[in-house]
């Protein structure tokens, strides 16, 4: 008899703590979501998602203070990461020196930990989507020579003068506009960026890219350590799970989808960080019958970061609202996996639904802020 109240006591506590994982929630899209800085004007998904996470961090406690921008965030924890570009340069072919950034690999935390022990730089020119568009335009130009050059040998980075001016006339014309119509500048600051383009991608001189890009990175540093930063994030600290140390992958999925359930029922009011394989989104095959080489195994896994906003039951399922970091972009067709949210007037906000069965065995990590 005992025995027959104690099966019915785990199972009712089993449907408590499912419900409990699976309450309906979501959290209003981020107003980074609403700015014109998507993903690709930084190349780093991992600085956009952490930075979203930092401003509902901010809302959840009630916290009144301006937001950091990508770029600030990104650069404070690039100077953070420079011990794993010889990780990477080995493993990854990655090299930092030819201009690529150790941000494209990310890694979960350590740029929120910072913060959090850090505080926030205050706004500034370098907090603008302009200034930002300039930082990873360059950032992609390592090795390329605009300068007109007579007497060169033709290569694969070394183009006509015809070309250079083509390319130079595009990057002024783009940038020009982007500080033109850019809210957040004043008008000696658009007439200072203005000029930096019109060097930058001048016909008359050589340019060293990835010089250049670290002199921007050591002013943004310079102006976070100058300016008033307000510590008040005393006692929190940014915890990351990360799957493929933690669990095997003979019961891979199933452990993720443990994990993840819990998440979702322990969050603080805040989203979840979460790490994916983006490169499955677009498979063929069923996520939920994927096994462990097809998804994390893979050497095309494509890791990405991003936000977990929202979940709610769907009959016997869960499912959860993935807020990626392009505004306005979801391809439905590409991603038959998920539902691709729309706003009222029937566009794509950029975010999407998908089942917790079918996330489960593409995940690489989950991360969140809590109290030490």
């Amino acid at each position: 008899m005992m025995k027959g109240y104690f099966i019915i006591i785990l199972f009712l506590f089993g449907c408590f703590d499912l419900k409990a994982s699976c309450e309906d929630w979501q959290l209003s899209p981020s107003t980074l979501m609403k700015k014109d800085i998507k993903q690709q004007d930084t190349g780093m998904c991992y600085a956009h998602r952490d930075s979203k996470a930092m401003e509902y961090f901010h809302q959840s406690f009630g916290i009144s203070l301006k937001e950091p921008s990508i770029l600030e965030l990104a650069t404070t924890f690039h100077r953070k990461l420079l011990f794993m570009k010889q990780v990477f340069s080995k493993y990854q072919f990655t090299d930092y020196k030819k201009g690529e950034s150790i941000l494209d690999w990310g890694h979960a935390c350590e740029g929120v930990n910072y913060i959090l022990e850090h505080g926030i730089c205050e706004k500034s020119i370098y907090s603008s989507s302009s200034y930002h568009l300039i930082y990873n335009i360059i950032r992609n130009m390592a090795g390329i020579n605009l300068k007109f050059c007579d007497d060169c040998e033709p290569g694969i980075l070394e183009f006509s003068n015809e070309n250079k001016k083509m390319f130079s006339e595009t990057f002024i014309n783009m940038t020009k506009k982007e500080i033109a119509s850019d809210p957040g500048l004043d008008e000696k600051e658009r007439f200072e960026l203005t000029g930096l383009v019109e060097k930058l991608f001048s016909n008359k001189r050589k340019v060293n890219f990835p010089k250049e890009v670290k002199a921007i990175e050591r002013k943004v540093k310079r102006h976070c350590r100058n300016s008033k930063r307000e510590k008040i994030y005393e006692g929190y600290v940014c915890k990351d799970d990360f799957f493929p140390t933690m669990f095997s992958a003979e019961n891979y999925k199933e452990k993720t989808y443990q994990h993840l359930m819990k998440s979702l029922a322990d969050r603080n009011g805040q989203p979840i960080m979460v790490n994916l394989c983006s490169a499955n989104l677009s498979s063929s095959t069923d996520l939920e019958k994927l096994n462990f080489s097809q998804t994390i195994g893979r050497a095309m896994c494509g890791p990405h970061a991003v936000l977990i906003t929202g979940a709610q039951k769907k009959g016997d399922r869960c499912e959860v609202l993935i807020e990626d970091n392009y505004p306005g972009v979801c391809d439905q067709e590409k991603m038959r996996w998920v539902r691709c949210e729309k706003d009222s007037k029937g566009a794509m906000t950029g975010r999407y639904w998908i089942d917790t069965k079918k996330l489960a065995p593409i995940l690489i990590s989950v991360s969140k802020i809590e109290k030490q």
